[in-house]
């Protein structure tokens, strides 16, 4: 994707490489290969309710997701892009009702080369994920405030890796069954 940057007030052209959900997620097993939570605790949540708003014009879908861990529900959202909108029912597409109520087809899309950004409101990617994300181009909406050590723990992504929390893969593993994405 090109992008542009303003630098000292002149527009400059900024190659910009696009994230897929594949990468976040690689992300997150090689930035903590020795965690037993986040992609290795996605059985107790639960998706409570998914609402997916189409842009045809754009060719973007947004997923707006109720995922329930415990007593909290958090709010997973996804946006993909390029996605491959089709007016008829066909064999290989997937029909969806979007937030409008109306029946949109889809071409499945497929998480190794689908461009996404991502959001949730749990803790974990606030302070872990979400400024790096920005700096990625893969967050939706602008980054919280930069966290402030309190303590001498060591930094909650010491790599600086862009990722995703449990409720988002849990989003895409329900996204997964219901044949909307592949891979």
């Amino acid at each position: 994707m090109v992008k542009f940057k303003t630098i000292r007030g002149a527009r400059v052209l900024q190659q910009i490489d696009e994230t897929s959900i594949e990468d976040l997620r690689q992300n997150i097993e090689q930035g903590f290969p020795k965690t037993t939570k986040r992609q290795y605790a996605t059985d107790p949540v639960h998706i409570v309710s998914m609402k997916m708003q189409p842009f045809t014009q754009t060719g973007d879908l947004k997923i707006d997701a109720s995922a329930k861990s415990g007593e909290k529900v958090y709010n997973p959202e996804i946006i993909f892009n390029n996605v491959e909108f089709s007016k008829e029912d066909t064999d290989s597409n997937i029909t969806f009702v979007g937030s409008d109520n109306e029946e949109y087809n889809i071409t499945p899309i497929n998480l190794a080369n689908k461009n996404v950004k991502v959001k949730c409101n749990c803790m974990d990617f606030r302070w872990r994920f979400a400024v790096w994300n920005s700096n990625d181009d893969s967050l939706i909406g602008n980054p919280p405030p930069p966290y402030r050590k309190k303590t001498d723990r060591a930094p909650a992504n010491p790599q600086r890796v862009p990722g995703v929390c449990k409720h988002l893969i849990k989003t895409i593993s329900a996204l997964r069954d219901a044949g909307m994405v592949t891979g």
